[in-house]
């Protein structure tokens, strides 16, 4: 379940299902034969390919879908409202997608998991619009084999450009820190963190890292 624009919206398979504006538990159309823009929208992402929508986020562009192996991006036409005949869907690009972990704003792009291979790799990303394909970088190709491929956790901390991937039931959390200017990427680096217990969850807010161990202290 997403919100975008006013709207509720639900995953389903290839399917997206949008509530008419801020009336969120409606589904319905108020007439089979005439279609208003204060209506609600089903689309899907037609594509000859099975690909079920797991997730989504926000972004200026429209709304960034994500499915295990494929992203699409639902908006309008350029400068048109929201509604069941101005919307659609684009393929953006084709990269696998960890399921179970939530893609993730780091700040103007937007942070993914793919665990198709042997190891995790973190995926960044970038100019998202439509009727182009975006920028996607592969940030851990300089560390191929730090991370196994069933990590579950996700973190960021956009103030301090860190992120944070790791596996509930174990001790090690991985992370990944970089230094930007503009749109240039001076600095980047790989660490990796060791804790005396297993950690069953973690965030971050504000400067801080907060966890959970097997033992239930919140720390």
């Amino acid at each position: 379940m997403l919100y975008f624009r006013n709207r509720l919206c639900i995953l389903s398979g290839s399917w997206i299902s949008l509530s008419a504006p801020n009336d969120l538990t409606n589904f319905w159309r108020e007439t089979a034969t005439v279609v208003g823009a204060a209506d609600a929208i089903d689309i899907n992402t037609s594509k000859s390919t099975v690909g079920n929508l797991n997730n989504g986020l926000e972004i200026n562009a429209g709304l960034l879908l994500f499915s295990q192996t494929e992203q699409f991006l639902l908006g309008s036409e350029e400068a048109t409202v929201l509604n069941p005949d101005t919307a659609k869907i684009s393929h953006l690009s084709t990269y696998f997608n960890n399921r179970l972990v939530d893609p993730m704003f780091l700040g103007t792009t937007v942070g993914f998991l793919d665990n198709s291979g042997s190891y995790t790799r973190f995926m960044e990303m970038a100019v998202v619009q439509s009727g182009a394909e975006p920028i996607v970088v592969d940030n851990s190709k300089v560390v191929p084999r730090l991370m196994p491929n069933d990590l579950d956790l996700f973190g960021v901390s956009r103030d301090n450009n860190i992120i944070f991937v790791g596996k509930r039931g174990t001790d090690t959390v991985y992370g990944y820190r970089w230094f930007q200017v503009g749109e240039e990427r001076l600095l980047s680096s790989w660490f990796k963190w060791k804790f005396p217990k297993s950690i069953k969850h973690f965030f971050v807010s504000d400067d801080s890292f907060f966890f959970i161990d097997d033992n239930n202290f919140f720390q």
